[in-house]
C-alpha cells in the first residue's frame, strides 16, 4: 500500500513538474518575442497587427504604433503608482465622458438601422438638386492611368490609344501579364494629387491628349490620357465625381437621421421647455 502511494507521489510530482515546465517555456517563448516591455506588460508582434484592425490605426507603421503603446503603458503605470483613477478629479471627467461615449454609440446604432444605401439615380438626383454645392475651390482633372511592366506592351497600348478611346483599348489589355496597375477616368484635385512628376505632365497637357510613356523606376512603364480639366469655380459632370457626390449625401442623411433621433429621444422621454 506504501509503496502504490509512493508510486503515485512520484508519478503526480513528474505530472506537475512538466506541466510548470511547459508553463516555463511558453512564458520564455513569450518573453523573447515581444517588441517592447513596460513593467510587466508585453507588446509583441501579434499584438501590433491587432491593433492595426482599427481604422485609426491605419495610417500608423508598426514604429509609430510601438510608441504610442509605450506612451499609453507609461501614463497608466503612472496613473496607477498616483493613484489617480480614485481621484475625485479622474471621476468627474470619466462620468462627463460616459455620456458622450453613449451618445456616439447610440447615434451610430441607429444610423447603421435606418441609413439606406443611395442608388445611382438618388445619387444623380441629389447632385441636380444641390449643383451649386459641388463648385471646386480648386482646378482638377479627370485622368486615367496604366501600367506595366515591360516597355513593348506600353508601347502597343499606347499606339493604339492614339486613334481609339480608353475603355476598348483597356480590354484588350486587362488580363496582360505585363499589367501592373490602373486607373480609369478618376477625378483629382491639382492639389491633392499624389504625382508630381505626372503632374507636370497633365499641366502641359490638352484634354483628350495622351501622354509619352514614362519610365521613371524599373520595371515601370506609364501612360496618362487627360479626359478633362477643370477650372477653380467649375462644376464637374456627375460621372466624374461620383465618389464626392456620395460622400456629401451621406454627410446630409447622417445629419437628417441624427435629427431625426433626438425628435424621438425628446418625446420618448417627455422634453419639457418652459418659455419665460
Amino acid at each position: 500500500m506504501m509503496n502504490s502511494i509512493r508510486r503515485l507521489s512520484q508519478k503526480t510530482s513528474v505530472f506537475f513538474a512538466i506541466i510548470f515546465f511547459c508553463l516555463a517555456c511558453e512564458a520564455e517563448k513569450k518573453d523573447k518575442n515581444y517588441v517592447a516591455k513596460v513593467s510587466d506588460s508585453l507588446l509583441t508582434n501579434e499584438d501590433i497587427l491587432e491593433l492595426k484592425k482599427f481604422k485609426k490605426n491605419e495610417r500608423f507603421v508598426d514604429g509609430e504604433l510601438t510608441r504610442k503603446w509605450i506612451d499609453s503603458e507609461v501614463i497608466d503605470n503612472e496613473a496607477k503608482s498616483k493613484g489617480i483613477y480614485q481621484s475625485k478629479e479622474f471621476i468627474k471627467l470619466a462620468e462627463e465622458q460616459k455620456i458622450k461615449f453613449a451618445e456616439v454609440i447610440l447615434l451610430n446604432e441607429y444610423f447603421e438601422e435606418n441609413y439606406e444605401v443611395p442608388g445611382n439615380f438618388e445619387l444623380q438626383s441629389f447632385y441636380d438638386s444641390n449643383k451649386e454645392n459641388f463648385v471646386i475651390q480648386q482646378s482638377g482633372f479627370v485622368i486615367s492611368v496604366i501600367s506595366f511592366t515591360d516597355e513593348q506592351t506600353a508601347i502597343k497600348y499606347r499606339n493604339l490609344l492614339v486613334d481609339s478611346d480608353w475603355e476598348k483599348v483597356f480590354s484588350k489589355f486587362s488580363d496582360s501579364e505585363f499589367l501592373k496597375a490602373s486607373i480609369e477616368k478618376k477625378f483629382y484635385f491639382v492639389g491633392g494629387f499624389y504625382n508630381y512628376e505626372i503632374l507636370k505632365l497633365i499641366n502641359q497637357m490638352e484634354d483628350g491628349e495622351v501622354s509619352i510613356i514614362i519610365n521613371s523606376e524599373p520595371d515601370d512603364f506609364k501612360i496618362v490620357q487627360v479626359h478633362k480639366k477643370y477650372e477653380r469655380f467649375s462644376i464637374p459632370e456627375f460621372n466624374f465625381i461620383k465618389d464626392l457626390v456620395e460622400e456629401r449625401y451621406k454627410i446630409k442623411k447622417t445629419q437628417e437621421l441624427y435629427k431625426e433621433y433626438f425628435s424621438k429621444l425628446y418625446q420618448k422621454y417627455n422634453l419639457e421647455l418652459k418659455t419665460e
